[in-house]
């Protein structure tokens, strides 16, 4: 494992542990997974290779919108948007979203919802 392994590991701990506070019942194992997951669109938007400390707060508050975005949609009966309802012999369709999970969606939108707060850890690739 390497230096940056070793401090993105950290961070990520640190992420989960906030978001573990917050939300008591949920497993580690799965906001560790939605942490990596929103660490690495971290990375890619700001050109880095080590997780910034500063943005500790920032994932946590990204990873717990999307836990509890994932409970919230489990009570209501899953996360599959009704794309028609027809009245004459009641047919209801739901749209396919194979393409994109809960979890993808809501990291695309929290994600842009944060930039401007991300974009502050931005390094200029050469």
């Amino acid at each position: 494992m390497t230096q940056f392994d070793q401090h993105n590991s950290l961070v990520l701990e640190k992420v989960v542990d906030e978001v573990l506070f917050d939300l008591p019942d949920t497993d580690r194992q799965t906001v560790m997974r939605t942490a990596k997951r929103v660490g690495q669109m971290v990375l890619i938007k700001t050109n880095r290779g080590d997780l910034p400390p500063a943005l500790i707060y920032t994932m946590a508050e990204i990873v717990l919108a999307i836990e509890a975005g994932k409970q919230e949609a489990e009570t209501e009966g899953g996360d599959q948007d009704v794309k028609s309802i027809k009245e004459g012999d009641v047919t209801v369709t739901f749209q396919d979203n194979k393409r994109q999970t809960f979890g993808e969606r809501e990291i695309d939108r929290l994600m842009s919802d944060y930039y401007q707060t991300i974009r502050r850890y931005r390094k200029v690739k050469w």
